[in-house]
């Protein structure tokens, strides 16, 4: 595109700079004057989606353009009302192309126009691509607090709080403390405490965090709010009607906005008495914390309850005032909404606005830590009407939320229904379900003990919480006992489903590690999770994971049994239960004869006895199984046979004829495969062996 100086206009501005393959000495002042226009006209109005688009487009390159230009194009992109996502999916896509300082500028504009993308479900489906990143030293910082806006519960994985904690411990080790490394793994810990095992400071999630650019974000501020001052209906959405509705419609979530009213409320009555009222609010947006510390006592909260599943801001302003009028005012909406959807459910039709309705209570629970009254009655009526498909992840996401209280009343109401649904639907109901009673456990355990703990040890008798007027006003110390009794029920409820479950679908995968997770559960309940109680998980699954064909399920629980070992060795032997140490002994005994000892199935003298290998010799020799002693070791095991393939291939003298046996025959080769195991992703089972059999074992192996 040839132009002359002082012809231009923004469109002819944007097309000059994206119509030119590579830069030239005549045309810089045209370059120059373009950028210049597209300054002010950015400066002035802000620029709209398309115009948006196309300069992320110049500035990944694809025009040519220098580095110091397209940096002056990056502090231009001011939206004019919305920021379309398409954007935002091409500027992170061009990030593996672009200088470092630009790399810096771009990410920066991301997170400070954040709030503004039209969707972000798109933006929030390149997270894994975004996580990548965060090796990169000059835009740690930055991503982090990216992260911080993106994360939900589905995102903290044990893969991510590992590479996150690892990288914390690198940076302590050089003497570095990484604040924004630090929010990142502070939100984290928000949504799952027990991947994240080191004290991090207790931070507001993403509504902590300052503006990167604030040059950019006067910017925004000045051209949204010229916009709002010329255009009628952008004055006109500023309104916000009362959540309450007549008693005639339903109750609905208010999902075109998450403006939060701060300032000038004025009630204009409307119509007769019964009629809700219209507040009048002009509303404003918190751009920063302080900004919201500052305005939070101005926050009508009690006329937009209804907006707090929707907004994190609402969200923050609940959880910091807790007032029970709020409380009772969104338990109301709550229970009519839900009400009135479980009434007009049909079996197999899906309704979106149910499962956002859900999808957005759990995002309340997930966001308050703290369970939700309303979830008990919801989940007792619908299961009811349910046929266990329909909005199957959105429904079992609510079994977490649960109250803890006695076992007799949530099996009654809910724990029933589940029971049913779970004998008759499939693999995929079963694991969802298996998954959420342990979510549901980790967070009795974590959130709702140490809250009744606190406020056990309380002599105000107050607990910091949304909803404490709901469950906090029995007697506290029948309560303690009370939960004891009702963590050892649920565990034995779970166990029992995850062993039916096993038993009807041939030990499927997916429900193995359910089970497991439920197992690891169990066994830090004395040591991390301070609960005082010894409980084994349920001696089907523990002697399944024994006979199970894969590696991964017996080396788990034997990692479960050592860790048993190490809680008991800190103990008195007044602390211990009689009974769970007999039933103890008798499994380590037994998976040490299977294992090492090899004396599975035979009538050897020992103190306990067997809880699996009590089947006559005549019976196993009608059977036609001869050298039953061996078959369970770790040389002759079914899930290790290919193990010990391996092992011998990898040997510089591999025996002409190599044989399985021969491991416990030679001294040097029981040392070189326990060595293999360690360094090959079984180190659980060594740690077994040297926990329970060999003590003296020489710890270099």
């Amino acid at each position: 595109l040839e132009l002359r100086s002082g012809d231009m206009n923004i469109v002819d501005a944007v097309s000059f700079l994206t119509g030119r393959k590579a830069d030239s000495g005549q045309q810089e002042s045209l370059i120059n004057e373009a950028v210049l226009l597209i300054e002010e006209a950015s400066k002035r109005d802000g620029l709209d989606s398309t115009t948006l688009i196309t300069l992320i487009s110049y500035i990944a390159g694809k025009y040519g353009g220098s580095e110091q230009t397209r940096a002056r194009v990056i502090l231009c992109l001011v939206p004019r009302t919305l920021v379309p996502y398409l954007a935002v999916l091409r500027a992170l896509g061009c990030m593996g192309t672009l200088e470092r300082s630009l790399q810096q500028l771009l990410f920066k504009w991301i997170v400070d126009v954040y709030y503004l993308v039209e969707n972000h479900a798109p933006v929030h489906a390149v997270y894994n691509a975004v996580f990548l990143y965060i090796d990169y030293e000059h835009l740690r910082p930055v991503v982090c607090q990216f992260l911080c806006y993106l994360t939900r519960k589905s995102d903290v994985t044990k893969y991510r709080a590992q590479k996150l904690l690892q990288l914390h411990q690198q940076l302590l080790d050089a003497g570095v403390t990484d604040a924004a490394l630090l929010e990142l793994l502070s939100t984290y810990k928000l949504y799952c405490p027990h991947l994240i095992t080191i004290p991090v400071p207790s931070g507001c999630k993403i509504l902590c965090s300052q503006h990167l650019n604030a040059l950019l974000m006067e910017k925004i501020r000045h051209a949204q709010t010229t916009k709002a001052a010329d255009d009628p209906l952008e004055q006109q959405s500023s309104r916000h009607e009362d959540i309450a509705p007549p008693a005639t419609k339903c109750p609905r979530i208010m999902v075109h906005t998450t403006e939060v009213a701060c300032v000038h409320l004025t009630v204009e009555p409307v119509g007769p008495v019964h009629v809700s009222p219209v507040v009048m609010a002009t509303t404003t947006r918190p751009r920063s914390f302080e900004e919201l510390c500052a305005n939070v006592d101005r926050v009508a909260l009690l006329t937009q309850v209804g907006l707090v599943l929707e907004s994190d801001i609402l969200k923050h302003v609940l959880s910091i005032d807790v007032d029970p009028t709020v409380a009772v005012h969104l338990l109301r909406w709550l229970q009519l909404s839900l009400g009135y959807e479980v009434s007009r459910f049909n079996p197999g039709e899906p309704c979106h606005h149910l499962e956002h309705l859900l999808t957005c209570l759990v995002e309340l629970g997930e966001f308050l830590c703290e369970p939700i009254p309303i979830v008990e009655g919801f989940l007792e009526a619908f299961l009811k009407v349910w046929d266990g498909k329909t909005h199957q992840k959105a429904v079992l996401d609510l079994l977490p939320f649960l109250p803890l209280k006695r076992f007799e009343d949530l099996h009654s109401t809910v724990l029933a229904s589940i029971e049913q649904l779970f004998r008759k639907e499939g693999i995929e109901f079963k694991y969802n379900c298996l998954m959420s009673l342990v979510e549901l456990l980790r967070r009795m355990v974590t959130l709702e003990w140490n809250r009744r703990k606190r406020l056990c040890d309380d002599g105000n008798h107050r607990v910091s919480s949304v909803f404490s007027e709901y469950y906090y006003t029995e007697d506290i110390a029948d309560t303690q006992i009370d939960a004891v009794e009702s963590i050892k029920r649920l565990v034995s409820y779970a166990g029992r489903l995850a062993v039916l479950g096993l038993q009807d679908n041939n030990d499927c995968v997916l429900l193995q590690h359910a089970a497991l997770s439920l197992c690891e559960l169990v066994c830090g309940l004395r040591e991390e999770y301070k609960i005082p109680v010894l409980i084994l998980p349920p001696v089907p699954l523990v002697y399944g994971s024994l006979l199970s064909g894969s590696i991964v399920p017996l080396s788990r629980i034997c990692a479960c049994l050592t860790q048993y070992k190490e809680v008991l060795s800190k103990l008195s032997q007044s602390e211990r239960d009689h009974k769970f140490t007999v039933t103890f002994n008798s499994i380590v005994l037994d998976f040490c004869d299977a294992l090492w000892r090899n004396l599975a199935f035979t009538s050897s003298q020992r103190p306990c006895p067997s809880l699996l290998f009590t089947l006559p010799r005549e019976v196993l020799l009608s059977c036609g199984l001869v050298n039953t002693h061996e078959k369970l070791s770790i040389t002759h095991h079914p899930a290790l046979l290919g193990v010990v393939k391996r092992f011998f291939q990898t040997l510089e003298r591999c025996p002409p004829h190599p044989h399985p046996a021969m491991i416990f025959t030679q001294a040097h080769l029981r040392k070189a495969y326990l060595q293999y195991l360690l360094s090959h992703q079984m180190a659980s089972l060594v740690r077994f062996i040297r926990a329970f059999v060999l003590t003296r074992f020489n710890e270099s192996v």
